[in-house]
């Protein structure tokens, strides 16, 4: 697979020139052969790529099979590990698992009617055996009262547990087994300290993480004024604000549920429902428990690498039997990266070229060497330019595309904020905002918070008059715990030209009383190629417009943006002043040459008509 791929490589490029790419691994040391269990710190956790995973290299530096596993949450079926028989009855093992599970309730289902007094004990080698509970194992017919297949255990993590079983009740019948694992943050779970900054508007803070894709458990909250204040918690994903967590009330400090799934950004915004008195001044994320597993076939120094697969291959097939290893990641380590694969380098046919397409040549810090990973950001002058739309950029040498990814920045830009007049709202939109627009509407504190939000965008289809449509619905929400304030979101959907967009509540919906517009980031990555082999008046890389989103290289798009994912990128800019200049330039040419050419038509014109009269009275 690709992660397995990408980790031998790895491997066979740490001895690459200085100066070569590199990310940072941890190392691993490793007793013997065997499985591993290796718990994830926060900071080894920041360093997961946000759509990738990571890979284990063993002390050769080859891809071993592995896998990123996550706290079980509820309820988990386990794995009968043995029977045996005693004087008193029979013994039933079974298998946790690999990872160190907090639990405390065994549940069983006997296959038939049993009525059982029994005793549950647990140990981590199948040798030295601790007491957990005792109690009876009921099922006699389908009433409630005579069924009772649960048994409290003390809280534990044992991987393996023993119920004792008496002959009087039979041999003990099982169609399977569970544990019902303990609520909240597990012991050992590591936390990271995130920075909280006031934002623009009142009572919203900007909450700053080290990383995307992260997995938050809870994000706690230090300040004052915490106590009862009601709040809602939103991600950035791909340039729009989505609610993402909230709470009825807060205590003091105040935890926020996040559930362990992976972070879509590394900046989340906080809202209150309340007006002064809250002051923020930290919070602390408190991340899922994450192991890595892998097999080692001898002893030695591992190391752990990032990968840009969603992990490091999978496990091979089977269950993971015997004693499992605990070893803690160690001091972090360069590993070089390896050269891009051809898909990320060969220039491609562009195909047929638009018409009527501009191009712009990119501006680069000295010393940019092919491999190397340019970033363009997409600003409003770019966005300016004659027919210039994000997804129709392409990064070109001569007629040939260069391999690029499209990035959409996670974090919205804000655009101008209005109040409501009547209950409507109008914003204006200029001609760098047709794509990737999100209107935020604020509803008045105290209202009734349901209701839709109607959007209709406004053109100027020819001087004087106008056009309307669609532009998008949005509806009112307090978040699932009903709280913070009442937010609504629109996405847009303008056509070209669109000038304004009006907001209207419908019928018996609260109406707004502000809106605030948010405009979706673009960048263009990709590696910078080598310009060597091109012809002289093609050793330049410029940025062209007006082509089909729809290119026939997007297939390719996933293989690059792997490859691109993990390096670090040096930043291109646009270069539109020369391009202006050679446009008007050319603009100017092109007059001269129009006033020309009439003159030269004109002198024509004149010598025609002026040997036409000469020859008229002759004629006479």
């Amino acid at each position: 697979m690709l992660a397995g791929a990408l980790a031998v490589m790895l491997g066979a490029a740490l001895a690459a020139a200085p100066g070569t790419a590199t990310v940072e691994a941890r190392a691993l040391e490793v007793s013997g052969p065997g499985w591993v269990r290796v718990a994830l710190d926060a900071e080894t956790q920041a360093a997961i790529p946000p759509e990738g995973g990571l890979a284990v290299l063993d002390p050769d530096g080859r891809a071993v099979p592995s896998r990123l596993v996550t706290a079980p949450r509820g309820t988990l079926s386990i794995a009968l590990a043995a029977t045996g028989e005693t004087a008193d009855g029979w013994t039933v093992d079974f298998d946790t698992g690999p990872l160190p599970l907090a639990y405390g309730r065994l549940v069983v289902t006997p296959s038939r009617e049993t009525a059982a007094a029994v005793r549950v004990s647990g140990s981590d080698d199948r040798t030295a055996w601790t007491p957990l509970g005792s109690g009876s194992f009921v099922r006699l017919g389908d009433e409630a009262g005579l069924v009772r297949t649960a048994l409290d255990l003390l809280p534990s993590s044992f991987r393996y547990l023993r119920l004792e079983w008496p002959r009087s009740a039979g041999f003990p019948a099982l169609e399977g087994a569970a544990v019902v694992l303990r609520e909240g943050a597990l012991p050992g779970a590591p936390s990271l300290a995130a920075q909280v900054r006031p934002a623009s508007e009142p009572g919203s803070w900007r909450v700053e993480l080290p990383a995307a894709g992260m997995r938050g458990v809870r994000l706690v909250l230090r300040g004052a004024g915490l106590e009862g204040a009601p709040l809602q918690l939103l991600a950035a994903r791909e340039g729009r604000w989505e609610p993402l967590a909230d709470v009825a009330a807060c205590a003091d400090p105040c935890a926020i549920a996040l559930g362990g799934a992976p972070l879509p950004s590394a900046v989340l915004r906080l809202e209150a429902g309340t007006g002064g008195g809250l002051a923020l001044d930290g919070a602390a994320l408190e991340l899922e428990r994450v192991w890595m597993l892998f097999e080692a076939g001898s002893r030695g120094s591992y190391r752990l690498v990032p990968s840009p697969g969603s992990d490091g291959g999978g496990l091979p097939p089977g269950p993971v039997e015997g004693p499992v290893a605990a070893v803690a990641p160690g001091a972090p380590l360069a590993a070089a990266l390896p050269p891009l694969d051809a898909d990320a380098t060969e220039l491609a046919p562009a195909g047929r070229m638009p018409r009527g397409w501009l191009s712009w040549p990119l501006v680069v810090p000295p010393g940019v060497a092919p491999g190397d990973v340019v970033r363009v950001e997409i600003n409003d002058a770019l966005l300016a330019q004659p027919g210039v739309l994000a997804d129709g950029l392409r990064p070109m040498v001569g007629d040939r595309v260069v391999p690029f990814v499209l990035d959409r920045v996670a974090e919205p830009e804000p655009l101008a904020a209005v109040a409501a007049t009547g209950g409507r709202v109008t914003l204006p939109v200029g001609p760098a905002d047709r794509g990737g627009v999100q209107i935020e509407l604020r509803a008045a504190p105290g209202v009734r918070c349901e209701g839709e939000i109607e959007a209709t965008w406004v053109r100027q289809s020819r001087p004087g008059v106008s056009d309307r449509g669609p532009a998008g619905i949005g509806a009112w929400s307090r978040g699932a715990a009903g709280a913070g304030p009442c937010l609504a979101f629109v996405a847009l959907d303008l056509p070209e030209f669109a000038m304004a967009v009006e907001l209207v509540p419908r019928p018996g919906a609260a109406p707004p009383a502000a809106a605030r517009g948010w405009r979706t980031r673009h960048a263009v990555r990709f590696a910078w190629p080598d310009l060597a082999p091109q012809p002289e008046k093609d050793r330049a890389v410029r940025l062209a417009t007006g082509f089909d989103p729809l290119v026939a290289i997007a297939p390719r798009v996933l293989s690059v943006r792997r490859q691109l994912e993990l390096r670090p990128v040096i930043p291109g800019a646009v270069d539109l002043v020369s391009t202006s200049a050679e446009i008007e330039r050319m603009a100017r040419l092109t007059r001269w040459a129009l006033w020309g050419a009439l003159a030269v038509a004109a002198v024509v014109l004149l010598v025609v008509l002026g040997r036409g009269l000469s020859r008229g009275p002759a004629a006479t």
